[in-house]
Order: structure tokens, then C-alpha cells, then sequence
């Protein structure tokens, strides 16, 4: 049963899971903790309400605890059917691979199903040391692939990576965009993959040029490594596309791509990795290896379920035309208020992952300046917003498909006010 009584969660949260995280929260002046949440928007214990720009890190793609998602999952929870397969067919996840694959195109047409973003990447490195029998791996600056220690290994930033002495990967990052610097890498030693994100999102929304991602692809042919999509974010419609990468040319072809975030609409945790038939092969041989890669709730019902009810509802009713028309909004009244003096100094969107610099000089006279200042004063004005973990300088916006005009007008009539 779910307590009703926030008070005392919150103070058991404290002794048994994260006290830092109160305190971070408490500091920062945030919510401790939410009691409705519906559609786009978000109440607190005090009954404030907020307007959701984050969205759980951009897994909610549908809004909070849409009708249709609840709906078929309440059927699916009346079905009688096993929610988990420790022995038989999960029929259903047959289903949403027949789907990803089709929605993905190429030669991406075998799907392993996780548990998360993180969980997919560990395996598409294990996947792609299957298939070439290297163990080493390229990535870029700026990147998050996850906290787990082989996605750990691809990052960068000190602040994830500091206590850990073994990361149990062997990574090296090249700067972002540096084609010369990949293929300088790639001729120093065997490769087993390059791990990119066609858009990076703790990077600042930041997005691969499009003919770079195709040489990308190019030199990860010529020097046999695994091209590894990391669309954890992207994938499922966040770009205006199903994924990212269908914003490049038709020939481009990753090895490899991992979803997760956006596919289950936040509802339940899940991963897909989609793979090539090649890579497939070379981890799953035959009846011997049926099994070398697996997870307890691979598959499992309610994760299926909602993946096929996300996709469904954004077929139907144009989501991907709406991600796009909201990208190009936003873009363009950022750049308005970016012309206008305001104090934004970068703006950069692709469909709904939208990121805007803040000049460090706002807020200069208080506790938080900057993009953090900028945060700050959004949460005063009743918006959730997130700083871009690898680029803090950015505020990073990933709302809600379904987000309103008027949700739209409400949040630049707050930000024009948080700009003072």
C-alpha cells in the first residue's frame, strides 16, 4: 500500500535510502516531494503546482500517467497472463521487437530487452566485444551513457567516476566532432566499438552535424569497431524522428542502437538494444548460447504493454509532427528573447530536447548565478527545469509530447520573468 503520509516517507527516505539527496534538495530550494501528478503539470506536498519541462529525465513522453498507458496496463494486469517468463515465450515482447525493428529500419532487426538505459549499454559493449574480440572502446567529451561501471568507463567527468578505483572497461574519449582525433585512435589499436550519442543530452542538447555522423559511421567500417547508438534519450520520437539517427542520410547505419527512456512513457523501466543480425550471431550461436546474455525481467509483461501503448498513441495522433512543430517554437522564441538582451547566450533544440546557455553574470549578487540562478528562479515561477549535467552552463528542457500551446505560452511567460 502507498503511504499517504508524506511527512513520514520523507523522513524514512532519509534514515534508509539517500539523506544527501534531501539536503541537496533542501539547499537548492526544491520540492521534497510530489503528491499528483497528471498530464504536463506536477503538485507538491504544499500544493504548489509546477510545470513539468523535465519529465523524469525525459521518460515521460506521454505526460504523467496518461489515460491510454494506464488503461493498458490496468488490461494487461487483468489479463491473467505472467508478468514475468522464467520458462515460455513473452509473447508480447515478440511483438514490440517486430515493431522497434520496423520503426528503426535498416539493418537493425534483432532486439534484446533490459531494464534500463544503463543496463542496455553494459550490453551493447559486451555485444560488441562478441563480435570483433576486442575490449576496447572510443567515446566523446561531454557524453553520459550511464552509472553502471562499463558505462561509467565512457564518460568523462569527474564528478560520476572519482571514488571508483576500476571501471572494468577500457575506454578513451576524443573530443567531440574530432573525426581526426577518432581515426587516430582507431589506427593506434584495435577497436571493439565507438559508443555516440547523435544528440547528447547531459551535453547540452548538443547534436552531431549530420555528415560527420555519416564519416563516423565510414571509420567504424574501415576499422572493424561496432558503431553504438546511445539513443536512450533520442529514441522513440524525443528529435521529431522514431530515433535520432533517422535525421542522417539513408546511409547511415549503426551497428548497434539502445532505447529506453521515452519507450515505456515512464511508466515502467525497460531497455531495448536493436542490433544488426551480424552482432546478433556473433552472441547468441546457436542452442548452446541461447542464454549468454539475459535478464530476470527481460520481457516481462507490463514493460511490453506499455511500449506498445507508447507507440501506438504517438502513430495516432501525430506525436513526431507535434515533437517537431514544438521544437521549432521553442527555437524560435528562445532566439527572440536570445535577441532581446535577456541573458541567453546559446540556443540549440532538436524536436523536444531544447537546451539555452545563461550568460554567468545573471543573478551575479545572489547565492546561484547563471544557468543554476536561472534554474532557481524557473522553480520560483512554478517550472521544473534540469542543468545539463556535462555542460552546466545550459539549461536542458525534455517535456512531455503532449505539452500544451498553452503550457508553452505559460513557460516563456515564467522565463521572461526568471530573466528579470
Amino acid at each position: 500500500m502507498v503511504t499517504q503520509d508524506i511527512s513520514r516517507g520523507i523522513e524514512l527516505y532519509r534514515e534508509a535510502v539517500n539523506p544527501a539527496r534531501l539536503e541537496v534538495l533542501k539547499l537548492r530550494g526544491d520540492p521534497l516531494a510530489f503528491t499528483s501528478a497528471r498530464g504536463t503539470w506536477l503538485e507538491d506536498q504544499e500544493g504548489r503546482r509546477f510545470l513539468d519541462m523535465v519529465s523524469g529525465y525525459g521518460t515521460a513522453t506521454l505526460g504523467h500517467r496518461h489515460p491510454k498507458l494506464v488503461s493498458a496496463l490496468r488490461g494487461a494486469m487483468e489479463s491473467g497472463l505472467p508478468f514475468t517468463y522464467p520458462v515460455g515465450v513473452p509473447t508480447v515482447a515478440g511483438e514490440l521487437a517486430g515493431k522497434l525493428c520496423e520503426l528503426a529500419g535498416g539493418n537493425l532487426r534483432k532486439v534484446y530487452f533490459g531494464n534500463s538505459g544503463a543496463e542496455g549499454i553494459e550490453a551493447a559493449l559486451k555485444f560488441a566485444m562478441a563480435r570483433t574480440g576486442r575490449g576496447k572502446f572510443l567515446s566523446f567529451s561531454e557524453a553520459f551513457h550511464g552509472l553502471t561501471l562499463g558505462a561509467l568507463s565512457l564518460i568523462g567527468a569527474k564528478q560520476f567516476r572519482s571514488s571508483f578505483t576500476s571501471l572494468g572497461v577500457r575506454a578513451e574519449q576524443v573530443e567531440f566532432g574530432d573525426l581526426d582525433g577518432l581515426e587516430h585512435c582507431l589506427r593506434q589499436e584495435p577497436v571493439a566499438g565507438v559508443v555516440v550519442e547523435p544528440v547528447q543530452g547531459m551535453g547540452g542538447a548538443r547534436p552531431w552535424d549530420g555528415d560527420k555522423l555519416e564519416e563516423l559511421s565510414r571509420l567504424c567500417h574501415t576499422y572493424g569497431a561496432v558503431l553504438i547508438l546511445d539513443e536512450v534519450l533520442t529514441g522513440l520520437g524525443r528529435t521529431g524522428k522514431w530515433f535520432a539517427f533517422q535525421h542522417t542520410g539513408e546511409g547511415f547505419q549503426p551497428d548497434i542502437v539502445v532505447a529506453s527512456k521515452g519507450l515505456t512513457g515512464g511508466i515502467i523501466p525497460t531497455c531495448a538494444v536493436m542490433m544488426s543480425e551480424e552482432i546478433y550471431n556473433s552472441v547468441f550461436a546457436g542452442i548452446g548460447r541461447a542464454g549468454i546474455h539475459a535478464s530476470t525481467f527481460e520481457g516481462n509483461l507490463l514493460a511490453m504493454t506499455a511500449g506498445l501503448a507508447v507507440i501506438r498513441h504517438i502513430e495516432e495522433n501525430n506525436l513526431l509532427g507535434r515533437v517537431s512543430l514544438l521544437g521549432e517554437t521553442f527555437r524560435r522564441r528562445l532566439v527572440e528573447m536570445q535577441g532581446s538582451g535577456k541573458g541567453l547566450a546559446d540556443v540549440r533544440a532538436s524536436g523536444l530536447l531544447i537546451a539555452f546557455s545563461v550568460a554567468d553574470e545573471l543573478y551575479k549578487d545572489e547565492p546561484l548565478w547563471g544557468a543554476a540562478g536561472c534554474r532557481h528562479h524557473l522553480l520560483e515561477q512554478g517550472v521544473l527545469a534540469n542543468l545539463a549535467a556535462q555542460a552546466p552552463t545550459y539549461i536542458n528542457l525534455t517535456p512531455a509530447f503532449t505539452l500544451s500551446d498553452s503550457d508553452v505560452d505559460y513557460f516563456f511567460e515564467r522565463l521572461d520573468r526568471a530573466l528579470l
